[in-house]
């Protein structure tokens, strides 16, 4: 539409619209117009003719009424119909009936239509009491107007809304934004007892790492994987025990670690001795996880990793670093 007036209107200038370009008018068809192309022009049903003029790298207009692809839908808050503007993939929410509004890149503003004759046009009657619920800005999926459940294109999703880049104090992983008590991380810790045996079968090895586990009483959120080393210097046997999690599930074995072993409830048959744990140590700070280790299955979720222990060849090497004297096992 265009501002003007004519012989009837006593020189008093109102919007009129161009033919041929009505904007629920699905005969028109911006892809033969460069010039509907440029400035991301919207037709067909969904389509309102907006006042406001688009000012971009590719697009400069006088303004007027812009046909832009508009939304009707039901504000669950208020329980009130509410518009929301898109221009090209970019969303727009109209707070209240007149509201200037403007889009990232666009220099200029629009003038939000009303939502009441603005939804007339957009839902038959016979949907205007059932519309669907309007989600929030770059919100795709949502089961009210303010709680959000997935987010479009390079938004993430935190506390049911949508960022374009994590608050302040909380960490990204895994393409999305999650608490520092949420985040996954590695962690090792070194658990001593004073026995030292040497030639373990393969066997022996397993079963000395299966007992040690099952008194670790490791929650099901917990991923490990435990080698053995021995210190001939010291006559020792670590248990070096690397597990990945969140940093609360982690924290909380820290906690029960130092308690198993200061209440003797560690112990292990070595060299046909009952030899308890000595000490357990963390060897290092919890180091976020960026990308998932090829041990554990992609198909599962870091909500809910299954604690397991990975077996690996004798002649696997460790990621751990070794004292002198020592030899490895990883298990």
């Amino acid at each position: 539409a265009t501002c003007r007036t004519n012989q009837w209107l006593n020189n008093c200038y109102i919007f009129m619209p161009i033919v041929g370009r009505v904007c629920f008018d699905t005969n028109n068809n911006q892809s033969e117009r460069q010039y509907d192309r440029e400035c991301n022009y919207h037709y067909g049903p969904n389509a309102k003719c907006v006042i406001g003029n688009l000012t971009s790298k590719t697009c400069t207009t006088s303004k007027g009424g812009n046909c832009i692809k508009t939304i009707c839908g039901l504000n669950t808050t208020s329980n009130q119909l509410q518009l929301k503007l898109e221009v090209a993939g970019q969303e727009v929410l109209c707070n209240y009936d007149g509201e200037k509004v403007q889009f990232y890149g666009n220099s200029n503003d629009f003038t939000c239509p009303p939502a009441r004759l603005a939804c007339q046009h957009l839902l038959p009657a016979s949907q205007a009491n059932t519309a669907s619920i309007l989600c929030s800005n770059m919100c795709s999926n949502c089961s009210s107007s303010t709680t959000c459940n997935q987010c479009r294109g390079n938004y993430y999703l935190y506390n049911n809304r949508c960022y374009r880049s994590c608050p302040s104090g909380v960490n990204f992983q895994f393409n999305k934004c999650v608490d520092h008590l949420d985040t996954v991380a590695k962690v090792i810790y070194e658990v001593v007892f004073l026995a030292i045996q040497h030639n373990f079968t393969s066997d022996r090895k397993k079963m000395l790492i299966k007992e040690f586990k099952s008194q670790l009483h490791l929650s099901n959120d917990i991923y490990t994987e435990i080698s053995i080393i021995t210190n001939d210097r010291l006559s020792s046997t670590s248990m070096m025990t690397e597990l990945i999690g969140k940093n609360k599930d982690l924290s909380q074995f820290g906690s029960n670690l130092d308690s198993l072993v200061t209440n003797r409830m560690i112990k292990l048959q070595i060299n046909s001795k009952e030899v308890h744990a000595y000490s357990a140590q963390r060897l290092t700070n919890p180091i976020t996880i960026v990308e998932m280790p090829s041990t554990i299955s992609t198909t599962k979720s870091y909500v809910n990793l299954a604690t397991q222990a990975t077996i690996e060849n004798e002649n696997n090497s460790t990621d751990i670093s070794k004292p002198e004297n020592t030899n490895t096992t990883t298990q």
